[in-house]
């Protein structure tokens, strides 16, 4: 089986299989933010397409997707390539996605209720699930949902595609610090603080929780990163 078709079978999000090109999309999505496909190197959608059994077409559409997104170039006729986060990018977006999701959590909690809570409470919970199936992808998607649904309660949507970009770089920076990555720690009690200040009604220990929570992340996965944005005026 070929790595990125093996990516596909691996894949412990069952929304992901439900159409082909969302299959092919998510095994390429997965292997360049887990460092299985390098920067620079090229996508040839002949070879995709024969190592996992679609139509050139279908691989086509996923790499718009991740072109989109910011994981890919295409480059004329010279092809396509996997882009590069550089730790510069990667320190700009973890300063905007700071400074977004800071705002974001002020404005949520003017809407935050028990639904809210339980829909956060699920995405957690399967976050937990993935951490302990070492299912790193998954992982960093669910992650991922968790931010952008808190921040879809601030009802600034323009904003969204900006924070998801940054979240999603943010990721693919700190997950390429090698082969060996680290096992996290419970999602459920990272993400508490998170949680609690948003039931206190407090907005600025919101504010302060969510900060935190993405410091304590990088501080964890990429220290120098960490020293980067920290050595910038961005609160």
């Amino acid at each position: 089986m070929s790595m990125l078709a093996e990516s596909i079978s691996k894949t412990a999000m069952p929304d992901l299989r439900v159409r082909k090109g969302n299959a092919v999309y998510h095994a390429l999505k997965s292997a360049i933010l887990l460092s299985e496909l390098a920067p620079e190197e090229a996508i040839g959608e002949q070879q995709v397409a024969g190592q996992l059994g679609c139509s050139q077409g279908t691989v086509r559409e996923a790499l718009l997707r991740l072109q989109d997104d910011g994981l890919v170039q295409r480059r004329g006729y010279r092809g396509t390539f996997v882009s590069r986060t550089t730790m510069t990018e990667a320190a700009e977006m973890a300063m905007i996605r700071i400074r977004l999701e800071s705002t974001g959590i002020r404005r949520a909690q003017k809407t935050f209720d028990e639904g809210r809570r339980r829909v956060l409470a699920d995405v957690l919970e399967q976050m937990e699930a993935a951490n302990e199936a070492g299912d790193s992808y998954s992982l960093s998607e669910y992650d991922r949902l968790f931010h952008t649904t808190l921040f879809e309660a601030a009802e600034m949507p323009i904003l969204e595609p900006v924070l998801v970009r940054c979240a999603l770089h943010m990721h693919r920076y700190t997950f390429a610090i090698g082969p060996e990555r680290k096992k996290e720690l419970s999602p459920i009690a990272v993400h508490a603080p998170i949680m609690e200040a948003l039931a206190s009604g407090d907005p600025d220990k919101a504010a302060l929780a969510v900060k935190t929570h993405i410091e304590d992340v990088l501080g964890r996965w990429s220290p120098e990163l960490l020293k980067k944005i920290q050595s910038q005026t961005y609160a």
